[in-house]
């Protein structure tokens, strides 16, 4: 097969000048298989690999099964955490091919005087780049060997780039090489039937629920009157900001509020009676069924609240007449209320199908079960801990306070992550199976309102990083958005609400 005798050590003139006379460096030709698995392998000769100072446990198998055909044997084992392992032994037969082959390809780029370009002799080429022989032999029949392998036992590598091959054994008549890399996860099949949704009752719209919002929209066309040289009276009007003392984070900032009845809770009237402009006061939030939504209740939790004023206002407000119906955009108040009532009902309903949406996205993470690539969850995490860190500096957390956050922010970002990637493949899995897509024509759409809204600067429009990398990663954020919303829609509509 290959060859392996070493130039004499002493180089005479006539062997410098057949040395010059080599005009090109041996290049690698792209071999009919496929370009990732080459890339694969390519940097890969036959060496054991160094052995790390430390030795990580090995996943534990979870299952394992054999292939072969006239090319290879494959011992195909898959383990904890997406982690797969081929060991595939390659044939004589795969072998001479590939020796061939590679000694083919060596020829067609070498130049020597005396001979015309390719026509040199095989003997002297064998002798004299023997190396560059065998680093292309090695490329070829791994290549064939993983190309076969993954065929057989229908894995599909994560990331061609990072498999890492490891040959265990190499004559002229066998080949054994152990190819290890994470895989893409297997998602068993999804039953519809099994999931069940609880139907959601929407309350009807009350009258004095139209009542609140056509106040607000009297508001709108209030004549206000800064307060300068009392306290915060009852009815009155103020600016406040109020923060969580123990996360030192705003829970509501400028916002401008009734101090009224009905309209406030109870505790935060208490605490703003009295208060006058840029004065704070801490206390502890109560529920107050009056004003809170009563699906709320059993997630409230009393937080110690800091309450700023930042300004007091009296109101004279609009009567809700004709007048005021058509300056609100409706012919009469008949109108304006049918119109606050339908908006309410809307409203309503969509906070009905939200909470459907998220059941079935809590019943599909409980339901299925699959292992996942420990890679992409490690990246996702990254990715929710950067946003979390971004959120915190917003709220004017420092670096102190985020750094003791740490701990609580990162058990978060885990669960998310893991929650957001099974879901990803849940949804990638129902919609092969049930042909759902997402048209090029309306992700496109997507996409160009998605970058319209940012206000890119046209230069960094135009820049090779918005092209090669930015667009890209917009488009595949749409896409599984795009895919998401579909999917859902489409359990919706057959899975019926008990």
């Amino acid at each position: 097969m290959s060859e392996t005798e070493s130039e004499p050590k002493k180089k005479t003139p006539a062997k410098k000048a057949f040395k010059k006379a080599a005009v090109k460096k041996v290049a690698a030709k792209k071999a009919p298989v496929k370009k990732a698995a080459k890339k694969a392998v390519k940097k890969v000769a036959a060496k054991k690999q160094e052995s790390s100072p430390v030795k990580k446990a090995a996943p534990k198998s979870l299952s394992t099964q054999s292939y072969d055909n006239e090319f290879v044997k494959v011992k195909a084992d898959l383990a904890q955490g997406c982690n797969a392992t081929l060991e595939v032994e390659i044939s004589e037969k795969v072998l001479n091919d590939a020796y061939t082959s590679a000694l083919k390809e060596v020829s067609k780029n070498i130049s020597i005087p005396g001979f015309r370009k390719g026509k040199v002799p095989r003997e002297m080429i064998q002798k004299n780049y023997a190396a560059h022989i065998e680093e292309q032999f090695d490329n070829i029949y791994m290549q064939k060997g993983l190309e076969q392998a993954l065929v057989l036992s229908k894995l599909r590598p994560l990331n061609y780039r990072n498999i890492k091959p490891k040959v265990e054994h190499k004559s002229k008549t066998k080949a054994k090489v152990t190819f290890s890399f994470e895989t893409y996860p297997v998602v068993p099949e999804v039953v519809i039937d099994k999931i069940k949704l609880k139907k959601v009752e929407i309350e009807d719209i009350e009258q004095s629920r139209i009542d609140e919002v056509i106040d607000v929209m009297r508001t709108y066309r209030a004549k206000w009157e800064p307060v300068k040289d009392r306290g915060v009276n009852k009815d009155d009007f103020v600016e406040v900001d109020i923060e969580n003392v123990e996360e030192k984070s705003k829970i509501v900032s400028q916002k401008r509020v009734q101090v009224s009845k009905g309209k406030l809770s109870s505790w935060i009237i208490k605490i703003l009676t009295g208060m006058k402009k840029g004065e704070s006061k801490e206390g502890m939030s109560k529920w107050d069924d009056e004003v809170m939504p009563k699906e709320e209740k059993k997630d409230f939790k009393a937080t110690k609240c800091k309450v700023t004023v930042l300004d007091i206002f009296t109101a004279e407000l609009p009567e809700v007449d004709e007048e005021f119906a058509k300056a609100m955009g409706t012919q009469s108040v008949a109108d304006l209320r049918t119109q606050v009532m339908l908006r309410l009902k809307g409203n309503a309903e969509s906070v009905a199908d939200g909470k459907q949406r998220e059941d079935i996205d809590n019943q599909l993470v409980k339901l299925i079960d699959f292992e996942m690539p420990k890679s992409l969850i490690d990246a996702e995490i990254k990715t929710k801990l950067q946003m979390k860190e971004q959120e915190l500096k917003q709220a004017n957390f420092s670096d102190e306070d985020i750094k003791k956050k740490e701990k609580e922010t990162t058990k978060e970002a885990e669960q998310d992550a893991i929650r957001s990637l099974k879901l990803f493949f849940i949804f990638q899995k129902l919609a092969n199976d049930h042909n759902i897509i997402v048209p090029e024509k309306e992700l496109l759409q997507v996409v160009s309102e998605r970058v319209s809204q940012l206000n890119l600067p046209a230069e960094f429009k135009s820049s090779p990083q918005f092209n090669n990398h930015f667009i890209q990663e917009i488009r595949m954020n749409c896409f599984v958005e795009l895919l998401s919303e579909k999917v859902k829609r489409y359990l919706l509509k057959k899975v019926v609400p008990s």
